[in-house]
């Protein structure tokens, strides 16, 4: 009686594998991820006794991929992948005979953006008083590029250097670069322009003359530099340097141009005294008068 026991726990222990052999079920695990523009591929196998077919029973699948149905219980999830984002789906597995034998399958499938890359060029550019903007091209091109200027996205004007941080804005592609501008300062001439004046007169005005200011900068845009003379009011005749010194600017390297102070010589009228005399007199003396003296000197032009 025993043995019989046995015999029959055996049997039905065999009945119990053949029903969860016989059972339509999915056997595969799905594959829940991949990238924009690659080929997805998701083998797709089932078990069950008899004839079945395979069915997207929930959700959509992303553009590009398409379920493919092989009639023997295998089907194929594929395609090269043209949308990206999450997409939940729902696969159906249920013998064709009896639609009540079946199984489902839940799972997302995560298409990631595709990686792109970023060059940026356009980094070394001079003051001109307007926006600097760097260039940006992407592999594949065209793609649009968010640019920041040390965290800002207007461009600067002013010469200096700045961070540049470029990432792509597309809904299909990702990637960041990052790179140096720097603005070089522009190139300002300031020359002290000539003067002249004549000797004992007062020094004239000293005044600078610039060139090379740009859109609407004047000297406000700047530190002046000084400007002076070793030449005094009372000078003699002669050149005497205008000279710079110092100045400085945000935008502008400026070079310092020297002028030159001339002093001419003033005017002295010599006139000599009319005399008379009688026949077989002695000659008068004879005197000159002098018109012209310049500052009360009275010394004889002519020592």
């Amino acid at each position: 009686m025993v043995g019989f026991k046995y015999w029959f726990a055996f049997i039905g222990f065999c009945f119990s594998l053949l029903s969860l052999q016989a059972q339509t079920s999915f056997v595969s695990l799905p594959v829940i991820t991949t990238t924009y523009n690659d080929t997805y591929t998701y083998a797709i196998l089932t078990s069950g006794a008899s004839a079945r077919e395979i069915l997207l029973t929930g959700g959509a699948l992303p553009a590009g991929v398409t379920l493919v149905d092989n009639g023997d219980g295998s089907g194929l999830l594929s395609g090269i992948v043209s949308q990206t984002g999450s997409f939940p789906l729902q696969l159906t597995v249920r013998e064709i005979a009896d639609n009540s034998q079946q199984d489902v399958q839940n799972f997302t499938l995560v298409v990631a953006k595709a990686n792109a890359s970023i060059t940026i060029s356009n980094l070394n550019q001079t003051y001109s008083s307007t926006g600097k903007q760097v260039a940006v091209s992407t592999v594949p091109a065209g793609l649009s590029v968010d640019v920041t200027y040390d965290g800002s996205a207007t461009p600067p004007v002013n010469a200096g250097t700045y961070a540049i941080e470029a990432a792509v804005s597309d809904i299909n592609y990702q990637g960041t670069a990052n790179a140096m501008l720097v603005v070089q300062k522009a190139s300002l001439q300031a020359l002290a322009e000539d003067k002249a004046k004549l000797y004992g007169d007062v020094n004239p005005a000293l005044t600078i003359a610039y060139s090379g200011f740009l859109g609407s900068d004047d000297v406000s845009s700047i530190s002046e530099p000084l400007i002076s003379t070793t030449a005094t009011d009372g000078s003699n005749a002669g050149t005497y340097a205008i000279t710079l010194s110092g100045g400085s600017a945000l935008n502008y390297d400026i070079t310092l141009v020297n002028g030159t102070l001339t002093v001419g010589k003033a005017t002295l009228t010599a006139t000599a005294d009319n005399k008379t005399r009688v026949y077989g007199s002695s000659n008068p003396s004879l005197e000159e008068r002098c018109v012209g003296y310049v500052c009360r000197s009275r010394w004889s032009p002519f020592h």
